[in-house]
Parts: C-alpha cells; sequence; structure tokens
C-alpha cells in the first residue's frame, strides 16, 4: 500500500508538463528539446533578442519555424564559408 509521501510524488510527477513537438510556439525546455541546444542557450538568446520569440504572460515562447530557418541558415552560411 503507497504511503503518503509517494502519493504526493504521483501527483507532482502527473502535473509536469508535456512538450507537444508540433506547436509553433514552444516554450524554453520544449526547443531545447526539439533542437538539442541547451535550455540556457535559447533562453538568453530569447532575452537578448537574437532567438525570435514572443511574450505569453509572464513566459517567452521560441517561434520554432523562425528559429528553425534560422538555424539553418547560420549552417549554410558557415558551410559555404568554410569551403573557401
Amino acid at each position: 500500500m503507497p504511503n503518503e509521501r509517494e502519493e504526493e510524488t504521483k501527483y507532482i510527477m502527473s502535473r509536469k508538463k508535456e512538450i507537444n513537438p508540433y506547436a509553433i510556439f514552444q516554450p524554453y525546455r520544449g526547443a531545447a528539446e526539439i533542437t538539442g541546444l541547451s535550455y540556457r542557450f535559447i533562453r538568453n538568446g530569447c532575452i537578448n533578442g537574437t532567438i525570435p520569440c514572443i511574450m505569453v504572460g509572464h513566459d517567452r515562447r521560441v517561434n520554432m519555424p523562425l528559429f528553425l530557418e534560422m538555424l539553418n541558415q547560420e549552417s549554410t552560411n558557415n558551410t559555404a564559408s568554410g569551403d573557401k
């Protein structure tokens, strides 16, 4: 029979938000899981304006289509400049 602490832990774990990989606007954690970049890198980029994001209440959400396009463009530029 589960004790009170196990029940509390189960309740907290069930409240943890799932990431929807198909959502256009992702929280930092979701963007980090999708891209493989660190949470801190994405958070700092949103704060200093280098990563496209919007404010939703008190949270910032990353615009994933623009962010992925930006990453793709940067990698293409780096590959092209590395060939010379």
